[in-house]
């Protein structure tokens, strides 16, 4: 599967272009910069691919984890340990030039710690409702592996009859486990990783946070 995924990997990082609806408004910069058409705008990108986790890496990871992770997500880890997709130049004037990556995939270690960062959010908010007992017992039942921005990420459900679906973690909802989030839910985006990363390579980096979209 890491192969696979690889080869999914390498073939986004052909498209020279991320594309987005027509009707988009975009800063001024991108503005200037993108190709236009009725059927969408195309600002020029590239992309950030890195070697694979190592055995002892993914091993060490599943081992710090609470419950079994699925096996695409050791295959995407396995195929890049991290990555920078779809990723813009923003001029900042006197401050540089610096790159916006659309999609952020997480490394071993940030997986870890940013599942630590969202845990002691979630646990902050409940917290005062817990015995101490309780609280040392809290866990999330998803592995974010994508930060999008806005203090939003995709991640991956590990529990359920849908265990590795894909969905936006909103930050608005606290962090709180997938399941506890219900009015509305938390959007499941594609069915597992292998259908995100395709929606990735036929949408052009446009439709992998669902209906949610992230100004530039």
């Amino acid at each position: 599967m890491a192969a696979y995924l690889r080869q999914l990997l390498e073939q986004i990082s052909q498209l020279s272009h991320l594309t987005l609806p027509a009707s988009t408004s975009l800063h001024a910069q991108f503005e200037a910069v993108a190709t236009t058409s009725a059927s969408g705008k195309y600002i020029p990108c590239h992309h950030r691919l890195e070697s694979g986790a190592s055995e002892l890496e993914l091993a060490r990871l599943q081992v710090q984890w609470r419950r079994p992770l699925p096996a695409d997500l050791l295959a995407l880890l396995a195929a890049s340990n991290g990555a920078e997709l779809f990723c813009v130049t923003y001029d900042g004037g006197p401050l540089g030039a610096y790159v916006i990556a659309r999609y952020h995939l997480l490394t071993v270690n940030e997986i870890l710690s940013t599942s630590r960062r969202l845990l002691d959010t979630y646990t902050a908010y409940v917290v005062d409702d817990l015995e101490s007992a309780e609280a040392k017992t809290l866990e999330l039942d998803y592995a974010p592996f994508c930060n999008v921005g806005d203090g939003d990420f995709l991640a991956v459900k590990l529990a359920g009859s849908d265990t590795g679906a894909v969905f936006l973690l909103d930050h608005e909802y606290g962090y709180f486990p997938y399941r506890l989030v219900s009015a509305p839910p938390y959007e499941v985006i594609d069915r597992n990783l292998s259908d995100w990363l395709r929606r990735l390579l036929h949408t052009n980096g446009h439709g992998g946070t669902g209906s949610r979209y992230y100004p530039l």
